[in-house]
């Protein structure tokens, strides 16, 4: 639509090896605007069921020792709950 490509969570994480790590490194792996097309890539890849989709990954990174992983999946959550509520919808 306009031209960006929305960025590979998981592939971030993978390409930077180290998964456990102090959590200020968030901000370098995805800058706001990132967070912000990942939510809306999850809108439109998963509708209403995003924001537990997010939640979910955020539990799996959890679940594998990936605190900075899990804080950014709960960051995507938070922003498609705010899209959700400004569009009323999340088709």
């Amino acid at each position: 639509m306009f031209g960006f490509v929305v960025p590979d969570v998981d592939a971030t994480y993978s390409a930077t090896g180290n998964r456990k790590g102090d959590l200020s490194m968030v901000s370098l792996l995805l800058s706001d605007w990132e967070l912000w097309a990942v939510a809306r890539r999850f809108i439109e890849d998963h509708g209403d069921m995003a924001a537990g989709y997010a939640s979910l990954k955020a539990t799996e990174r959890d679940a594998q020792g990936d605190a900075r992983g899990r804080e950014v999946f709960l960051e995507v959550a938070v922003r498609i709950n705010q899209l959700c509520s400004t569009e009323g919808t999340c088709h």
